[in-house]
């Protein structure tokens, strides 16, 4: 049985107001696309998404790898997603809920605006040059790292505070 793969390659200066995605098995790679909001669900399989803008993203991904690079939202991402490595490289988002049962969690060029959540079970969260006003980081049997070189929430201030939950696992800031 063959896998399917789909390539959407959209043209410049080409809007779309809503985009849905059902798909089950195989790489779906989107990139060079504007839309207003983004609905993913993808059971198994892998997903790529590059050079998209757009107001708001949601994500509901089971069994896949996924990466998202050069991704600029004005709203909200939100993503759960169980069972597959992930990479969020040069995404930039208004704020943001992240959600993750096991596998590999790469956070490189993170920007976001708002406090945002991140929860995280089995596997390793590691973010590096990332920059955000607030966030509360959950982690269950996990191992965090966190790779910047000025941290915008050493100030004391509660709403620019990291606040991090840890059971069976084990976080760490590094500051390189």
């Amino acid at each position: 049985m063959g896998q399917e793969k789909i390539i959407v390659t959209v043209p410049e200066d080409m809007d779309f107001q809503k985009i849905i995605i059902d798909g089950t098995s195989g790489q779906k790679t989107l990139r060079d696309l504007k839309v207003e909001s983004l609905k993913i669900n993808l059971r198994d399989g892998g997903l790529a998404l590059e050079k998209v803008k757009g107001n708001q993203l949601t994500m509901n991904i089971s069994d896949a790898a996924w990466q998202l690079r050069d991704v600029t939202l004005s709203g909200h991402l939100k993503v759960t997603s169980n069972d597959g490595a992930s990479v969020l490289k040069r995404v930039t988002a208004q704020s943001m809920d992240f959600a993750s049962n096991d596998g590999a969690t790469i956070f490189e060029n993170l920007r976001l605006k708002e406090r945002s959540k991140i929860v995280k079970k089995d596997g390793q969260l590691k973010m590096i040059n990332s920059q955000w006003p607030g966030l509360n980081a959950e982690a269950e049997e996990l191992y965090v790292n966190h790779v910047k070189k000025e941290f915008p929430y050493q100030t004391g201030n509660q709403e620019k505070a990291l606040t991090v939950e840890v059971t069976d696992g084990s976080f760490y800031l590094i500051n390189e």
